[in-house]
């Protein structure tokens, strides 16, 4: 995944790459494209929008809502005991 900037609206968004191995296997690109239809029917605020599907050559890629935040590893280095409630929200 890639964090990038859409110069038009000035916003950060996502782009999540279909890796160049799989871009060749015609399954594979089938059940990425099926992984935004069914993301784009979900609407919620705590649910990452899908803003578009799009494709150059043999490169495959969806951009999405960006959503900063730190992945369980990063909060897991520091090593400390998690707060209780945050450790219950994770485990949810």
């Amino acid at each position: 995944m890639l964090l990038v900037k859409d110069t038009v609206v000035g916003e950060e968004l996502i782009l999540k790459v279909l890796h160049d191995r799989m871009s060749v296997d015609e399954a594979m690109i089938k059940r990425f494209i099926r992984e935004i239809q069914y993301a784009r029917k979900i609407s919620h605020p705590k649910v990452i929008r899908i803003y578009d599907f799009f494709s150059v050559g043999n490169l495959y890629a969806i951009s999405m809502e960006f959503f900063p935040s730190l992945s369980l590893s990063a909060e897991l280095k520091s090593k400390k005991p998690l707060d209780f409630t945050r450790a219950l929200n994770i485990a949810a």
